[in-house]
């Protein structure tokens, strides 16, 4: 086992993974509007998805989206079409007022959410499948066990950055938290959810 070609692979997932991005970007939305509980559980979704993207690589799974790429149509098309309605929803809710208390979260649809838009979006077995092959770390290791350890650990890093941007939203909260922001914020989040969707139908 070549740890350091572990340690590598750990340092390029992290720098991708902070780099911004619309996942990131709704749930510091999300944090802002002083609901650290739904980021959380939004953050776990989006992560928990991780685990089937890795499976689809390590099982060889992922060969059907090349092999068959209307589905990868198919799933764009419903993972945008269920942004689209959650923006849709997000514009016809009323503004909240803002509060010092935390606001009460979904129980699990935030969850549930994340791990819908994370499914939804086959970019991310795509990329798993050209990421994962260029930091093979074993001779003697099976390559879909290999493939698993490295989904672990992208996993793992991600959740760590999901968690500390909820931290620093929630630590910047009062910062923001003026009248104005609790008045857009459901504005704010449909945008950003458009953005999400858009972002999926136009990628390769």
């Amino acid at each position: 086992m070549d740890w350091g070609i572990l340690f590598a692979f750990f340092g390029a997932s992290f720098a991708l993974t902070v780099l911004p991005g619309p996942d990131l970007l709704y749930v510091l939305t999300l944090s802002f509007s002083n609901n650290r509980r739904a980021a959380l559980q939004l953050s776990w979704g989006l992560t928990t998805g991780l685990f089937f993207h890795t499976a689809f690589v390590a099982l060889g799974w992922s060969q059907v989206l090349l092999t068959f790429p209307q589905f990868v149509w198919v799933i764009k098309f419903t993972g945008a079409g269920y942004l689209f309605f959650l923006a849709l929803r997000a514009f016809r809710e009323a503004p909240s007022v803002n509060s010092q208390k935390e606001l009460p979260s979904t129980g699990k649809n935030y969850f549930w959410r994340g791990l819908i838009m994370n499914l939804t979006n086959p970019k991310v077995t795509l990329f798993f499948m050209i990421f994962f092959p260029g930091f093979v770390f074993s001779q003697e290791w099976t390559l879909p066990l290999q493939f698993t350890l490295l989904g672990v650990i992208f996993w793992g890093q991600s959740l760590f950055v999901f968690c500390g941007v909820v931290f620093l939203g929630n630590q910047l909260q009062p910062f923001i938290g003026k009248k104005n922001w609790y008045q857009h914020k459901n504005k704010i989040q449909a945008i950003v959810l458009i953005v999400i969707a858009l972002l999926i139908l136009y990628s390769n």
